[in-house]
């Protein structure tokens, strides 16, 4: 399976007890739409590699996981800051007019019908999600909000927001 053809659940955050089962924060608005899992998908050295799973509980945004390949505390704490995916076939069905967060990254970010540069990332902060948009040469944070991000249009690749004034100044006037 292809990185293309996936998307980001989560990111292995920390070992949970001492047989090898690993805590995964989870990052969706609903979690439990992944209760059931049978199987995820693990970035190592730049590969999917398909874990089965022994056991997966939920608690909110985060879940314990027990891999059939993983037995060790030591083997666990390797895993420790690995990125979690899914096939998007595991996405839930969306209405007209919605998106993923993760759809967004590739698109051209457009305020007043001038391309700002390309969004290269979302960032999940305590506080807000993200946009990081690739502007002139230098990373653009910008928060993901109704009140900037005005359109999406995924069939033209492009994103229109509305940034607050002087939020590009930060990052452009050096």
């Amino acid at each position: 399976m292809h990185l293309d053809d996936c998307f980001q659940l989560g990111v292995i955050t920390k070992t949970h007890g001492t047989k090898g089962d690993v805590q995964v924060w989870i990052d969706s608005d609903d979690p439990g739409h992944y209760k059931n899992l049978e199987s995820v998908l693990l970035l190592i050295n730049n590969e999917l590699v398909p874990f089965f799973l022994e056991h997966w509980s939920l608690n909110g945004k985060k879940a314990i996981a027990r891999f059939d390949e993983v037995r060790s505390l030591d083997a666990a704490e390797k895993l420790a800051g690995t990125e979690v995916y899914l096939p998007e076939s595991r996405l839930p069905a969306l209405s007209e007019g919605q998106y993923f967060f993760h759809n967004l990254v590739g698109l051209e970010a457009v305020e007043e019908g001038k391309v700002l540069g390309t969004i290269s990332n979302i960032l999940n902060f305590p506080g807000h999600d993200v946009l990081a948009i690739d502007c002139q040469g230098k990373e653009v944070l910008v928060p993901i909000s109704d009140d900037i991000i005005k359109a999406v249009d995924l069939k033209a690749k492009s994103v229109t927001l509305q940034l607050p004034p002087g939020l590009l100044d930060i990052y452009l006037d050096s």
